[in-house]
């Protein structure tokens, strides 16, 4: 109490209800048919970059994990991300009324007990950033590209990518699945799908389960249990990372586990940050990381 009158203690900003709810939101209005896409897929508007993951613009390392799902939920169509201060030092500034974007990392807390034992816990922290099309006066016109992919054309990157797995995968099934026992994937052929698009976000799909064994991932589920649904979380945000480094549009493979997904959110506020960091663990797998990341 100051000067006889109480002050009132900020409460602290919960980001990991704040980002939870924000997916639980995104899947509810799909299931009523206000959104089309689950919110770590993008529409590719950003066709036209010389890059495609969401990046810090200084930096250019890649966000990762949680943070490629919180960047790509925001639908903007710029994949570079800046600070306040970033934006500021490059001479740009933040437009009136922009809403920030959290960024989250992890930090550890030293504290020693009464017998002089110390205990590392880890705590989350996040910085504010703000993406390009937030942004004005900062130049992004040499990243700009002209070319705009026909999405019937083969991906080479995801072609190179795919094949430098080493997975085992038969094309010409009537079907498209990721076999437990044998570790084979079957896939029908490209001219099979109704686009390019369709092939290559399966097929990571199917990757991402491929990943499991060698993540040692709980696998063991029966279909349509918790955990199964769970697995198929993984798997689709593997798809959608992989589709959004290589430059083209995800497709949900699992509509029919979104009311699951959302009673799982709505109980249990690590369950996203749980299996972004497995699905980004997966595309590791898939596609080693070559440079320093975010």
């Amino acid at each position: 109490m100051i000067n006889g009158r109480s002050i009132k203690k900020k409460k602290r900003r919960d980001i990991k209800q704040e980002i939870t709810t924000n997916v639980v939101e995104a899947l509810q209005d799909m299931l009523a048919g206000k959104r089309t896409l689950a919110p770590w897929q993008r529409p590719f508007q950003s066709q036209g970059w010389v890059i495609n993951n969401d990046s810090n613009f200084i930096s250019k390392k890649p966000y990762r994990g949680i943070n490629h799902l919180t960047t790509t939920m925001q639908g903007f169509g710029c994949p570079f991300w800046m600070t306040y201060k970033q934006a500021t030092t490059l001479g740009g500034n933040v437009k009136k009324g922009a809403k920030g974007t959290p960024i989250v990392y992890w930090d550890i807390f030293e504290k020693e007990n009464s017998d002089g034992e110390k205990k590392h816990i880890p705590f989350i922290r996040y910085f504010t950033v703000f993406n390009g099309d937030q942004v004005e006066n900062v130049d992004f016109s040499k990243y700009k590209v002209e070319k705009v992919k026909n999405e019937d054309e083969r991906n080479e990157e995801a072609d190179r990518i795919i094949s430098a797995t080493g997975a085992q995968i038969s094309y010409g099934a009537n079907m498209a699945a990721w076999n437990k026992l044998t570790g084979e994937i079957v896939m029908p052929h490209y001219e099979d799908f109704m686009s390019g698009d369709s092939f290559y976000s399966t097929c990571f799909h199917e990757l991402g389960h491929w990943t499991g064994p060698a993540l040692k991932r709980e696998q063991s589920g029966s279909f349509g249990s918790s955990d199964y649904a769970f697995e198929e979380l993984v798997a689709e945000m593997t798809s959608a990372f992989m589709c959004n480094q290589v430059g083209i549009e995800g497709e949900l493979q699992h509509e029919s586990y979104i009311a699951s997904w959302i009673k799982r959110l709505s109980n249990d506020v690590n369950y996203i940050f749980k299996a972004s960091a497995m699905a980004q663990k997966a595309c590791d797998i898939i596609c080693p990381p070559t440079e320093d990341v975010a």
